[in-house]
């Protein structure tokens, strides 16, 4: 999950809009997809990431105004009501979470 989420928000779907573009062999079937290579592999991964998604505007701001998290909260409520199981959400966030971040520090580096 940390990685599919590090590419997801570290530019992943401007680069798959580039691969389709270019018809290169990840735009299709290709397991070298990061998307594919990354899928979640549950029911559970899947609701969690499709919270993450749906839900990443819930974001922890610091002080100076840069982003420093998601709000676990908001979204382990969201994924509740979406049908998921809370235990495997609050195990499967942090590391969408830790993705992003993981992101965000690239960005800036």
């Amino acid at each position: 999950m940390r990685a599919r989420a590090a590419w997801h928000f570290g530019g992943g779907p401007a680069y798959c809009a580039a691969c389709r573009h270019e018809q290169t062999p990840c735009a299709t079937a290709a397991p070298s997809c990061p998307y594919r290579r990354y899928a979640p592999a549950s029911v559970d991964g899947w609701i969690a990431w499709e919270t993450a998604c749906v839900g990443a505007r819930q974001l922890r701001v610091g002080p100076d105004g840069r982003v420093i998290g998601l709000d676990l909260g908001a979204l382990l409520a969201l994924g509740v009501a979406r049908g998921g199981d809370a235990a495997g959400l609050a195990e499967l966030l942090p590391a969408i979470e830790d993705g992003l971040a993981d992101a965000l520090a690239a960005a800036e580096a």
